[in-house]
């Protein structure tokens, strides 16, 4: 119901409520016994923008309580700012996938964490790099049994110029166990 707390669970020391906008995102939720009363916004689209905490509502800084997110024109998260917390920076591919992301900690170092998928928009091989081209350009990762590829893994990857000085972290193989071939011992 627009506007109006509805309660929705009955807890043995107290009550939980919720409010809701007129499509049925969650903007309110109070609890009588134990001071929440967070606040959520959203933006033109419904995509959630703000939740601010009931910290906030008694301190007004917004970068200690208060939950920020931004998007892309698709609708995919480009930044998330947590309390207390420095932005992670996500980037997109033109498939809507995740190609990049940085947080605090990898910035500090100067990296980030990079994702391959394969044709079927499975993850194919994730790691950290020095520098990346972010563009939106697709960058299909294909295993081939007879080729070294990107870091030994048998992939390879059309736009290498994508990633600099890449240090795996996961590399997933599916469909066959044509790789072991590679890595088995004579």
């Amino acid at each position: 119901m627009y506007g109006i707390l509805s309660l929705v669970a009955l807890l043995s020391r107290g009550s939980v409520f919720l409010g809701y906008d007129k499509v049925g995102n969650i903007t309110r939720l109070v609890s009588n016994t134990c001071d929440v009363d967070s606040i959520f916004v959203y933006n033109d689209l419904g995509l959630l923008r703000y939740v601010f905490s009931p910290e906030y509502q008694n301190s007004g800084y917004k970068d200690k309580y208060a939950y920020e997110y931004r998007y892309d024109e698709r609708g995919n998260v480009v930044k998330k700012i947590l309390p207390g917390c420095e932005p992670i920076q996500y980037w997109y591919d033109r498939g809507d996938r995740l190609s990049f992301m940085q947080d605090a900690i990898l910035c500090d170092k100067g990296l980030y964490r990079f994702y391959l998928y394969d044709r079927l928009g499975r993850t194919a091989v994730q790691g950290l790099c020095s520098g990346c081209n972010r563009s939106e350009e697709v960058n299909i990762a294909e295993f081939k049994e007879n080729i070294d590829g990107l870091c030994n893994t048998g992939y390879k990857i059309p736009l290498s110029d994508k990633i600099t000085n890449p240090n795996l972290e996961t590399v997933n193989y599916y469909d066959d166990y044509g790789f072991l071939q590679k890595y088995s011992m004579p």
